[in-house]
């Protein structure tokens, strides 16, 4: 899995909204580790978009994401995610699972500075 980051992401706040969503065929977890902060998580894709407006002091803080895409049942291959905060894209994954493969995943590390 080929995920993309900005890095650094550097936003105005508190507050600081997070919106995790994947528009792909397949069953998709997305996880950020906030670190000294929060883990958000959102493994139910299919329903839609997940927000959350967090209270983030300024400052930098290290962000870790995990996205583990399952191909199960009838769902598909894709997975087309994205993780915006406040608005501007901290992270990207696109892609397909492999042929004879049921999941594909990876992880990435980039730093949130909130100003």
């Amino acid at each position: 899995m080929n995920i993309q980051t900005s890095n650094p992401t550097q936003v105005s706040g508190p507050p600081v909204t997070f919106k995790l969503q994947d528009k792909g065929s397949a069953h998709v977890s997305m996880t950020l580790i906030i670190a000294g902060a929060t883990v958000l998580r959102h493994e139910e894709t299919y329903a839609g978009s997940l927000v959350r407006t967090l209270d983030l002091a300024k400052g930098n803080y290290e962000c870790t994401y995990v996205e583990i895409a399952f191909k199960t049942g009838a769902l598909g291959p894709t997975y087309d995610s994205i993780v915006t905060i406040n608005g501007s894209t901290a992270v990207k994954a696109k892609g397909s699972i492999a042929a004879g493969s049921d999941s594909d995943y990876g992880f990435a590390k980039f730093t949130l500075v909130v100003a």
